[in-house]
Formats: structure tokens, sequence, C-alpha cells
């Protein structure tokens, strides 16, 4: 039973009496043990060895979808279906201890919950057992089930609910009073034979399934077989019922008329056979019978009553030999033995024994007797009386089994249960009180409940547990107390109370049945908090279930697409689907996410509107224990903005803002692969040049000049062949590329008449009209040079030809290229030789943060000292890179600098060194071995040393260039693109390699004053790369202009011959000592770009 110790209390009485509360407790164990389950939130059955069901809670009945006590005395696999009675049974077996089995509750009553076993700790229980969903049912809820359960039963009609099979799943009271008991889970054919009243042929079950609606049937009573109409009426609840799909009403239709005249005439006969039957029953009732034994002729006179109790006819048998006989063989020696005793005047006799009627029922007796004696003191004979006891005895017994049932489930239940008296004080407790407080039983005993509490003083004052429990006891709903624990630390505890009263209804104490809700509670919080999170952040995130079905949706979903949560939940992801999309791509996209369990990319959907919009979507499956995708959360951003950015960024990087004409970086990619694809077909270059443009300018305004600018460039495009690309390089150069003239003379020819469209007048802002002539070079593919920048250089050196000619005039490029060639076989064999001697050194130019004014790192410049003259990099880098020097040449660049970087280190100067890498470093694919190798023999950590690679190793080779760049980065070290914006590609590899730091060409720096196209590039590369996370450095930063240009426009970092030439490591380490005043060059205190974070650039 519960612990009760009061060993433990200082004023214990071992003789005391049992306390009153103790005494109602185990007189109404039977009703405290139904009063526990209902109190325990999850469905709890109380089963018998064979899985019979004995007692079920509410919350049980509820999830089974039947009255709990229509649940008593049923199989549990049975009440619980087909698909899960094999599992049921195989549980019922294992027992406790092994893995629940799942189950699918009726429709609409919950979730998938698992059922447990539990063995009851009693000897007297034997294998009976505690079955436990895991689902919690809200008490609102129960409390509606219970008002609909109250309507069903007590309807005036008769009620069944049947199964698609015709078994009867339900039935009310009013069906039981019609048709008899015994009707639930029986087929409506046996249970209750119906016959159509228009044929008196058998109603079948597939008849009246496919005849519902109202009609009149004859019953034939199960008692006396006499027929009854009744009205039937059948409908059916829908496939969503399954299990009850039926509703069967009955009703009677009128019967035959009872015959009262003879009623009357035999009223007065049973008036008078009741009369004289009273006395019998009096005495069946009481099961008594009295009995004499006359000693002298051991001759025994009986009551009618005996023979019953006997189970045999009066008067056909003796009491002797009947007594004799069925007394149980193990109780007969001490039956016969006391009663000689009292014959013989020693004590009265008074026997408890078993009898064994004729029909071998076993029968409990309590008989007692005394010795009656005459006028002289003699022995006449035994009187007594004999009583059948066995409902008693048998009622006692199961009220011990009972009491003891009770004791096993209240230590089996999960949480704490209290037993107090009236004034709160404690008499009982469960193991669970030790382990949710830390008390034992025994220390509780006798102390008042306030102990419990967190804030005794307070819930004293106000009352406020008194408040909670009464409310708890009328409505039967939990309620939450702070209570503290004997270590001082406090919990949230839902408690539910009942009040126990004794049979003449006084209150006595009651029962708190205390559970920690502080798991609970955390959960909800971690919930909110999720739910706060997915409200708050910008990317749409959609949940759906394992069939796609949405569940859930955050603020940015709709924000993002327009719909709202209740627009897609129960719909599917489809309603977004754009349609540019094939099946393929969906294909692929799921076997992604069945296999490794996830998926992302790009996708492209539709939003409430209509209107079409990509996104970059991650979808993950969400599996549960069973490893089975429970739900798939999908989490997605919108990329137009980005994308309208970047296509901003991509044309004003590619095109010229005032002309829109290609800029100089369109020109040489569409250049380059005409001259792929001319084959050995011509290409012709015409540079094109305004004469005297910027004396012009001047005087007529920069507004009137750009008009100018405009309006020649249209002009020009108005007669131009469509296949010919036209491109503004600068203020007023412009270059036209000729795909296949058919010779030099064709190029002189549209030379020629750009030159007249040139000369004619234009209307500007002005008084009169204006003229402007041009001076055209022209270089010719392949004649003049095989390569793009070749041929733009040699039109140019054209154009100067025509210019030093008189202006106004087309000339074509006159071929010198055998003194170039001599010149370039001579580097490239005194670059061999300088490798095997020690001809090349390092110079470092400084790298300086803005933010702060610190140089934070060099950039490694190789220099040639050939024949005691140092030899410019742009002599012989390219002759490297033509043949197969450049991979030893960068090597040997890369070991000097890490060594040196080095050396700074250990000086206490950090200096992070960037160190060129070329297009055929990447391509070899040696990169990353090589830069390994030299970071283990320098010793240098790799977060001090940058890579620069160019941007058109990029473009040229992507798939080696990816995989070097991410090996790289693996190892640690920085990543740099050189040269940005001088190549022509998507910006979406930007996005795609691990860079650190973007640098801005010195061919952007160099026109900032001068030309608005070029600031504005500037600009936009820089917000781009703030965007994507990157630094910033412009390279060639030669005036105070660029530098404040720079500085306002949130640059990172520079380098350039205003702050620092390239200088020896010497120089370098005293330059440490006194960093350049960006100050003084600013014109102002050094500006904070918001980017420059450290040094780890």
């Amino acid at each position: 039973m519960l612990d009760r110790d009061p060993n433990h209390e200082p004023n214990h009485d071992p003789n005391r009496e049992p306390h009153p509360v103790e005494e109602c407790i185990a007189a109404a164990a039977p009703g405290l043990l139904a009063c526990l389950l209902e109190q325990i939130a999850q469905g709890a059955l109380l089963l018998d060895a064979q899985g019979i069901i004995l007692r079920a809670n509410t919350p049980a009945a509820y999830l089974l979808d039947c009255k709990a006590a229509e649940l008593t005395g049923q199989p549990l696999a049975a009440c619980l279906g087909a698909s899960h009675r094999a599992s049921v049974e195989t549980l019922l077996v294992a027992g406790a201890g092994t893995t629940p089995v799942t189950l699918q509750p009726a429709p609409g009553r919950g979730q998938t919950t698992l059922l447990h076993l539990r063995p009851l700790p009693l000897p007297i229980a034997g294998t009976l057992r505690l079955a436990l969903f895991d689902e919690r049912i809200a008490s609102d809820v129960l409390q509606t089930e219970s008002l609909s359960q109250a309507i069903f039963h007590h309807a005036a009609v008769a009620l069944l609910v049947c199964n698609p099979q015709g078994r009867i799943q339900r039935v009310n009271d009013a069906a039981v009073a019609l048709l008899g008991s015994g009707l639930l889970f029986r087929n409506l054919e046996s249970a209750c034979p119906l016959r159509m009243e228009s044929t008196g042929t058998a109603l079948d079950w597939a008849t009246l399934r496919a005849t519902p609606g109202a009609g009149t049937v004859i019953l034939d009573r199960a008692t006396d077989r006499t027929p009854l109409k009744l009205r039937l009426h059948c409908t059916d609840l829908g496939e969503a019922h399954a299990e009850c799909r039926y509703l069967l009403t009955l009703y009677e239709d009128g019967t035959a008329a009872p015959d009262h005249i003879r009623s009357a005439q035999h009223a007065a006969q049973q008036t008078l056979v009741a009369s004289e039957a009273r006395l019998r029953t009096a005495q069946a009732f009481a099961h008594v019978a009295n009995w004499e034994l006359d000693i002298a002729t051991s001759t025994v006179l009986v009551s009618e009553e005996w023979f019953r109790i006997w189970g045999q006819e009066p008067g056909a048998v003796s009491p002797v030999a009947v007594f004799r006989e069925t007394v149980h063989p193990d109780d007969r020696e001490r039956v016969t033995t006391a009663l000689q005793r009292t014959m013989h005047g020693v004590g009265d006799y008074h026997e408890e024994y078993r009898i064994l009627r004729p029909d071998g029922e076993e029968r409990i007796l309590v008989s007692r007797g005394r010795l009656l004696r005459d006028v002289a003191g003699r022995p006449l004979c035994v009187f007594g009386v004999v009583q059948d006891i066995t409902e008693q005895s048998r009622a006692q017994r199961e009220l011990l089994q009972q009491k003891d049932l009770l004791d096993a489930v209240v230590h089996s239940i999960p949480d704490t249960l209290i037993i107090a008296d009236a004034q709160r004080h404690i008499i009982m407790a469960n193991p669970g009180l030790e382990q949710l407080f830390g008390y034992t039983p025994r220390q509780m005993i006798g102390q008042s409940t306030a102990l419990l509490y967190e804030d005794v003083a307070d819930y004293e004052q106000q009352g406020q547990v008194r408040c909670h429990l009464a409310e708890s006891i009328q409505t039967n709903r939990p309620y939450v107390v702070h209570y503290r624990r004997c270590d001082g630390s406090t919990f949230p505890g839902e408690t539910v109370g009942t009040a126990i009263h004794d049979r003449q209804g006084r209150f006595l104490g009651f029962l708190s049945l205390i559970r920690d809700v502080s798991e609970r509670w955390q959960h909800q919080e971690k919930l909110e908090l999720w739910e706060t999170a997915l409200a708050s952040i910008t990317e749409g995130v959609l949940i759906t279930d394992a069939r796609q079905n949405i569940l859930s949706i955050n603020r940015a979903f709709t924000d993002i697409t327009g719909y709202t949560d209740a627009e897609v939940c129960g719909q599917t992801p489809r309603l977004l689907r754009s349609g540019r999309h094939d099946t393929l791509f969906y294909q692929r996209m799921w076997h992604d996410i069945n296999r490794i369990g996830h998926w992302r990319g790009e996708i492209w959907n539709r939003r409430k509107d209509g209107d079409l919009y990509p996104n970059w979507l991650t979808i993950n499956a969400i599996r549960g224990p069973d490893r089975q995708v429970r739900y798939y959360v999908g989490v997605f951003s919108d990329l137009t903005a980005i994308r309208r950015s970047q296509a901003q960024v991509e044309h004003l990087t590619h095109y010229d803002p005032l002309t829109d004409l290609p800029n100089r970086l369109l020109l040489m990619s569409r250049l380059r692969h005409a001259l792929r694809r001319a084959g050995n077909e011509a290409v012709a270059v015409l540079f094109i040049d305004l004469d005297h443009f910027a004396r012009l300018n001047e005087s007529l305004g920069q507004h009137n000049g750009d008009r100018l600018l405009v309006c020649i460039a249209e002009r020009w495009l108005e007669n131009l062949p469509s296949t010919v690309t036209l491109a503004r390089v600068s203020a007023d150069d412009f270059v036209a590329v000729l795909e296949d003239p058919e010779d030099a003379e064709a190029a002189l020819a549209i030379a020629e008449s750009l030159l007249v469209q040139t000369c004619e007048p234009l209307l500007l802002d002005t008084s009169a009209p204006i003229t402007i002539t041009a001076s055209i070079g022209i270089a010719l593919y392949p004649q003049d040079a095989t390569d793009a920048e070749a041929l733009i250089r040699n039109a140019e050196n054209a154009l100067q030809c025509a210019k030093k000619a008189g202006r106004n005039r087309a000339c074509l490029y006159d071929t010198r290229h055998s003194a170039d060639a001599i010149e370039r076989f001579r580097v490239e064999n005194a670059l061999r030789l300088a490798l095997s001697g020690d001809e090349f050194f390092l110079d470092y130019q400084p790298q300086i943060e803005l933010a702060g004014g610190r140089m934070i790192g060099v950039e490694a410049l190789i220099r040639w000292r050939h024949n005691g003259v140092v030899m410019p990099p742009g002599r012989f880098i390219p002759v490297a890179e033509g043949c197969d020097l450049i991979e030893s040449l960068g090597r040997w660049v890369l070991e000097s600098a890490c060594h040196q970087a080095r050396i700074w280190l250990d000086q206490g100067q950090p200096l992070r060194v960037a160190v060129n890498v070329s297009s055929g470093q990447v391509v070899s694919g040696a990169l990353a071995r090589d830069v390994g190798i030299v970071l283990a023999r320098s010793g240098l950590p790799p977060a001090w040393l940058e890579l620069e690679l160019v941007e058109s190793t990029l473009i040229e080779q992507p798939d080696a260039a990816a995989s070097a760049l991410r090996t790289l980065k693996a190892l640690g070290v920085s990543l740099a693109l050189d040269d940005f914006g001088t190549g022509y590609s998507s910006l979406g590899y930007l996005k795609h390699y691990p860079f650190d730091v973007l640098k801005i060409d010195r061919l952007f720096i160099g026109n900032l004053e001068r030309d608005p196209a070029d600031a504005a590039i500037v600009r936009a590369i820089i917000d781009l790369a703030h965007t994507l996370g990157m630094r910033v450095l412009a390279e060639g930063v030669e005036t105070a202009e660029q530098l404040r240009f720079l500085a306002r426009h949130g640059c990172d970092l520079v380098q350039g011959f205003l702050l620092s030439r390239p200088m020896s490591p010497a120089r370098i380490a005293a330059l440490r000592q006194q960093e350049p005043d960006l100050g003084a060059l600013l014109g102002e205190p050094p500006l904070s770009t918001g980017q420059g974070q450290g040094e780890n650039t």
C-alpha cells in the first residue's frame, strides 16, 4: 500500500488507532483505484493475464472510441482493430520492458501513440499489468466527448452503431432495455434477428445496407418470443467513420393490446401467493436456515431454506447424510470435532467451512449452535443456524484484492501521489514523493503539505493552494503550483485533487497527484522561441508532412509568395510551380532528398499574382525514430533583388553608362571570340578618336559634350552593319570590330564612311550647329596581329599615325614584327639561365587599410637583375607565360615570399604577403601541393599568405580553378581576385568561388577623376564585394583625389605609388615604424569604411 511509516515521527504512538482517512481508503479501495486511473493523463488500462480489460479510464476510452464500461471484460487486442491485433498480442506475450507498440487511434482521436506495459508488483495480482498510452488527452476534449457520450446513451430511442461488416460497435441504454444485454461486438443478425413486416423474411445485413432509411420490422422477444413491431432507420455516416459507419435507430410502432380481463382475474391469486411466499423469501433473502440436533436420537430437523443452501430438494434426503457427504474433505474433521465438543458441553459451536453441492459448486457457510439442557441439566439438543456467506466472503476477498491492486497501481504510476487529512497533514505517499521532492514518505508523514510549496508564507496568507485544490476537486482539472524540493530547488508542478469522504459523505481529506512540468514548459518555451525566430527571419519557411501537405509557413513565406497560411495549409508545394522546370528536374531533386536527406539549389517559382521569381531553396527530410520520413522542411530566399543588382552591375561593368555601347571589357571579350571564330578569315579593328574633343568639351560644357558623344555614337550605329561591334573605350575613343571584311580596302571604305558621318553638323543646345572630325587607325587579323590585345594596340598605333598625318583620316597599321620576335627569343633564353643563377629578387609594395591607416600586408613583386639592369616584370612575365617557365618562376616567388613573411612574424612585425599566381600554375593542378610544401618548410601559418588569381583563369578554366580554390581554402590561406573587371564573364562565379578580397584593376582607378563611367564601375564593384562578404583593395592609387574617392565610397584597402613604391624587405621593416599619414593625404582624419575588421584580409 502507500508508504506510511510513522516510526519516523517523534510523537508516534505504536498503539494508535488507524486514521479515519486510512479506514476510508481501505473501504473505498475500488473507488480510489478507479479515481487514480482517471487522474492519469494518458490512456490507462488494467489487464489480466489473458489481456482482458479489467478497468479503463476516460482517456483510454476516448482513444479507443468506446465507453469505459463497454471496454470492461473485452480483450485488448479485439478493441484495437485487425491491423494492430497481431502486434498487441505479441506485446502481451512478451510482457513489460519490451518495445512498445505504435498505434493509430480512431479517426479524429489524436496522433499516433505508443502502448507500453508495466507489471504490477503484488502477489495477488499475479500477471496483472497496467497498459499506458503515450498520448495525453486534454480535459476539455474529454469533457466534450463525455457530453457526446451522455447524449448518445440517454437518447429515448434505441441506438446501435455498426461497422461495414455489420458488427455492433456501440449501443445506448435504450437499446439494451429493448433488445437485452450482450449486444456488443456481435453481428447484428445474430444479436437481434429481425423480420420484414411485409414479407416475413429475415432481414440480413446486406439488404439493410442496400436499403437505407426507415422501415417496419418485427422482433421476436428473447424472453417470451412474442412479436414486437419496431420502426428501423439506418444512416450511413460516411467512409471517414471506418469502424463506426452505420447508425441504426429502433423504436416501438405499437403492439397487440394486453388482456386486461385475464390480468384482473389473476390479480387476487397472485397477491395471495405473494403473501404466502413472504416468509420463505425473508429467510431465503438472508440465506439463513435453522437446524436442531437431537442428542438422544442423533436426528436432525432443518428448515426448508437449509435444503436450498445445500442445493437439495426439500425432504428428498437425510440432512445428516447430506451434511456428512457435502462438507469439504479439508474442513470435515475440524467441523465434526467442533460439533462434538459443543454436544459435550464444551463451548458454543461456531465454525466457517465449505461444502460441495451436487452440481459441483463450492459454497462457504458459517454455522453457530448452542447446547440446550432439560430442567435437570441433561443435554437435550444443539440448536443452531447456518448462513451462506459465499457472496460476502468473495466480496471481502475481492475488496482485499482491490486494496492490494490499488497499492500496486499507486506504486506503478509515474507521478507523485499524496493523501492528506482535512487539516492538510500528509498521512500517505507513494515512492514518487522521493523521486520528485527528495523527501522519503516516512519523513513527510504527519507534516503539512505547505512544506512542499515554494513560498509557504505567501500561499498560506492568500489561500491560493486551497482555492486551486477546491477548484480542481470540483472540475477535475489540473492546476500548476511552484513546489520546493528538499535541496531548495523549485519546479512547476501540475496537480489534480480528489476529495475523500466517509460513508456518510463527510469530508475527511484529499488525494493529490503531482507531475513535474518543467520539461514540458522548457519544451514549450523552445517552441515559442523557434516560432519567434521563424517569424523573424527573412527566408521563407514551409513545413509539410510526409505526403507533402503543407502544415505550416512563416511570415516571410507570405511576404515572398503572397500566399497566406489559410491559403496554403493542406495544399502541396505544387501550387508554387513556375512551369520552367521539366519532370526530370523534379525527379532528380527528389532522388537526392530520398537518398541523402536534403537538396539545395536554384529554382523558379510562381507568386500568387502570377509573377515568376528565382529563389535559392534548401529542402531537408526529417525522419522519426523508425527512420521513416515524418516531415519535409523547405527554406528559400528570393533572388530577385540579387539578380537585379547583378544585372545592373554586369551592365555597368560591360557597357558605357553614357552611350550604352560596349566598354573595353566587353569589346575585348567579343574581339577574342571573333578571332577564335574567324580561323583564317580576316578581322578588322578600327580605333576611332574624335579630334580635339577635350577642347570642344571645355568650350561647350560637359552636358553638350556628353550629348555630342551620344549623337555621334547613334549616327555610327545607324550606318554600320549589325554584325559590327562598336565600343567606347575612353572619353572620346571608340573601337569598331569588323568580322570578315573582304580586304583592307573594304575596312578602309567603312572607316571613310564613318569619317563622313562624323563631319555632318550636329544641333546641340548651342546657337549654331557643331561640326567635329575623327581620326581612325586600322589593324587587320591575322597579318597585323593574332591576339586581341595586339590588334587593339596596333590599331591605336595606326591611329597615332593618322593624327600625325593631319587628323580626319584613316590609316592602316604598318607591320614591323621582326625586331619584336628577336627580342622575345633573347629574353626567353636569358630567363632559363636566370632560373639557375641568383638574378631574381622580390620587392614588396605595402597594402594600407583605409579604416586605420595601418600597413596590414604587402604584395610580393618579382624583379630581374639582368646584366646589371633591373628588368620590369612586363618585359619578361609574358615571355615566361608563353613558354614552360612560369611554374618554376612562380614556385620560386612563393617560397621566397613565405620565407620573408616568416622572418617578419618572428620579429614581431607580422604582415600578410600576397603572391600572384599565374593561370598555368592553377591549371597544372600542382598549386595546392606546392603551397602546402612551402608552408611546411617555412613554418608560416597559412593565415599570413594570400594568393592572387587573375579573372581570366576563372573564365578560361572554371572547373580546374574551382577545384584548386577549394583545396587552397581548405589549407587556410586567403584568396584574392586580381584585375577584377578586366575580363568579360558572368558575375555569378563570384558567389561560387571562396574569395576573400576583390582587387580593382588600376585601369579603373586611373580615370576616376576624369571618367564618370569608371567612377560608377568602381562604386558598383565596392558595393557588390561588400554584399558578397569580401573586402576591396584598389591598386594603382597615385593621386590624393583617387584616395579620397575610394575612402568616401567604402574601399577597404589601397596600394599605389601615392602611398609607397615597391621596396626591399629592410625598407618595409623600417616603414612599419612610421605608418603613412593618410589624414594628410585625405585632408581629414582617416575614414571608417565599415568593412575593416582586423587583419585577416
